[in-house]
């Protein structure tokens, strides 16, 4: 089952994983490795809780922080992935929590394109042709 992603409107930040660990697979919640940094990491800032750990990840969404990942699988690292786990093309919304997506995507070797009003234009679970040399977005399904 894939890890869900902890995202609401108005968040001051999103967390943007590379893919979830097999341990966070397996306990269902984001960055639940042992070694993982991540959690004394938000503690040490003082953005949560002294006390709050994976466990408690869906609480993050009411303090302001959204978690999502690249890529669904799982895995040892993110060594183990090919470009078949990665999007072959990505839409975000101008000016969206999400927008920083079109730099990754770039990174990765993704096509991107940035609009204005995808999220109303193109309706949950489309399928798109995305051409990022030309900003181009085709809705094929």
């Amino acid at each position: 089952m894939p890890l869900p992603d902890r995202l609401g409107p108005g968040l001051r930040a999103v967390f943007v994983g590379i893919n979830p660990s097999l341990r966070s697979a397996s306990t269902a919640h984001h960055y639940a490795g042992p070694g993982n940094r991540f959690w004394p990491a938000l503690r040490g800032a003082g953005l949560v809780p002294e006390d709050m750990g994976y466990e408690r990840d869906h609480e993050l969404v009411a303090l302001g922080f959204g978690l999502t990942n690249v890529v669904a699988r799982a895995t040892r690292g993110a060594s183990e992935l090919t470009p078949r786990d990665h999007a072959r093309g990505l839409v975000v919304e101008r000016g969206g929590m999400l927008s920083h997506g079109a730099i990754v995507a770039r990174d990765f070797g993704i096509p991107a394109v940035v609009m204005k009003n995808a999220s109303r234009l193109i309706p949950d679970g489309s399928t798109v042709k995305v051409d990022g040399s030309k900003g181009r977005v085709e809705i094929t399904k």
